[in-house]
């Protein structure tokens, strides 16, 4: 009998684990829909501000802020000084920051934006940004970085803007990359930067300045204006007083350009350097100025030096200087005090400067009317020469007070200041409204005046009718109220100020 052998069966495979793929499945859902947080930290940029109720009592975001074309809140009205410079805002970061699309507006209504003291105070940024500054001082910054930086072809329009006491590293405003910036009535008062950059500089940038003063500035190893990289800067009706700086304005690098008319450079002085400057005005490197119509008077050259105006650079690569107009060069010295031996000719360096106007000194006089405005003493300016003058003939507008020139016709005030009217003082008649103090209203003013800008210099304001004076300082808010001593002069009642603000003069 054959033997029924079982041929021995492989056992099948087990079943596919349905369940694990099922749960891999969901993890790997799970995964895609809720991503594990990233351990990379992410960099520290400031918030974009969004809900508009959180402002501090001054008007301003009540924390460093960043504004995009999204924004809820555009435009900022100040109501008192904002002070930032306990705010921990990241170093080199910026407490307010303009970064996409859109236009931007703050209204300082004569109060200040003081600090950080780390960081950009505001930062103008990319295309299609526009921010406004209207009435406002930027002061107080002592940051390792620019105070205002306008940059990538972003602008900047300010209206009345004083940058004052501000002591960074960089520039108290700068417009790099394309960013350009236009100011009307700038002020630029007791700044200081420690690298060898400007107070204002415009380096691939672009600033237009008209009316503007830039007094007491340092750079001891920088500049006052400095343009570079193939940036601009263009102004009319400036004065540069007082400032100590290698030189006042520097033009470097091919394709930058400084363009100036009605310009002013008075007591300025150089600090030491190695390289050929001028102590008012240097171009180099293939760059270009243009001066129509400049005045340049007791400036201060390091010793051994007498040039005020100078281009210099490689052979074949020297800046170039275009002076027209009406120029005058008087009493520049050297920093022993000695007058320099040929002063009037110092503006002629390396012989790269091209005379196309009427140049003027003490001896020969002012310049003619209608070539263009007539230069200022340094001494108070004397009331019968004003009335010696001949009916002047059409010509163009002196640096600053302008307005002074009516007002004293149409009050019968008189005023006067210690670098001239025309250094950058301003004077304003004011009515009840004004004042606006209800008890000075009530008690029957006879006349009342604002006074503003360079008044740090000293200024002497005659009312004509007999009274007692009193001073509303602008330095506080609400303003005090100073009695003021006064002299009597012609029948005059006349008092001095040394800091902005109102006076009135109430009966005796």
């Amino acid at each position: 009998k054959k033997k029924n052998k079982t041929k021995k069966k492989t056992p099948p495979p087990p079943p596919p684990p349905y369940f694990l793929i099922r749960n891999a499945l969901i993890c790997f859902l799970f995964l895609i829909a809720v991503p594990v947080q990233s351990q990379t930290p992410v960099p520290t940029v400031p918030p974009r501000l969004t809900n508009p109720t959180v402002m501090a009592p001054c008007g301003l975001p009540a924390s460093y802020a960043q504004f995009d074309a999204d924004a809820t809140v555009t435009t900022f009205n100040m109501t008192a000084d904002c002070t930032f410079n306990s705010w921990s805002v990241a170093a080199n970061d910026t407490f307010l920051w303009f970064t996409a699309g859109g236009e931007f507006t703050i209204n300082g209504n004569g109060h200040s934006i003081i600090g950080p003291t780390n960081a950009f105070t505001i930062y103008v940024q990319n295309a299609g940004v526009v921010l406004n500054l209207n009435n406002v001082t930027i002061r107080g910054n002592t940051a390792p970085t620019a105070v205002v930086n306008v940059t990538s072809s972003a602008r900047l329009n300010g209206r009345r803007v004083i940058f004052r006491d501000n002591a960074a590293s960089g520039s108290a405003l700068s417009a790099t990359a394309g960013g350009e910036v236009r100011l009307e009535d700038a002020q630029f008062l007791d700044n200081s930067v420690a690298n060898d950059t400007g107070i204002a500089s415009a380096s691939g940038g672009s600033i237009v300045i008209t009316n503007g003063l830039f007094a007491r500035n340092s750079a001891s190893i920088g500049k006052i204006i400095k343009v570079s990289s193939a940036g601009s800067f263009s102004g009319s009706s400036l004065t540069f007083s007082d400032n100590s700086a290698r030189t006042v304005i520097e033009s470097s690098d091919v394709n930058s350009q400084v363009t100036l008319r009605n310009v002013q450079f008075l007591n300025n002085s150089q600090t030491a350097h190695t390289e050929q400057r001028g102590s008012a005005v240097t171009s180099r490197a293939q760059s270009a100025v243009t001066i129509t119509n400049g005045i340049f008077r007791a400036n201060q050259n390091v010793a051994g030096r007498t040039d005020v105006i100078v281009s210099f650079g490689a052979t074949g690569a020297e800046g170039t200087v275009q002076l027209q107009g009406c120029m005058t060069f008087e009493s520049n010295v050297q920093s022993d005090g000695s007058t320099a031996a040929n002063d009037y000719g110092a503006y002629n360096n390396l012989g790269m400067v091209a005379l196309t106007g009427l140049i003027t000194d003490s001896s020969t006089g002012s310049c003619p009317a209608g070539i263009g405005f007539i230069p200022l003493s340094l001494s108070k300016p004397k009331k019968k020469a004003k009335e010696a003058e001949p009916t002047p003939t059409p010509t163009p507008r002196p640096a600053y007070g302008a307005s002074y020139i009516a007002l004293q016709t149409a009050t019968g005030m008189t005023f006067e200041a210690t670098y001239g009217l025309d250094s950058g003082v301003h004077f304003r008649q004011l009515d009840g409204a004004g004042i606006g103090i209800q008890s000075i209203i009530d008690a029957g003013y006879l006349a009342a005046l604002d006074v503003y800008g360079y008044v740090e210099q000293g200024v002497e304001v005659c009312f004509p009718q007999a009274g007692r004076v009193i001073f509303l300082d602008a330095r506080t808010m609400p303003r005090a109220i100073v009695p003021l001593d006064s002299t009597i002069r012609n029948g005059m009642t006349c008092v001095s100020i040394n800091s902005p603000g109102s006076l009135v003069l109430l009966p005796n």
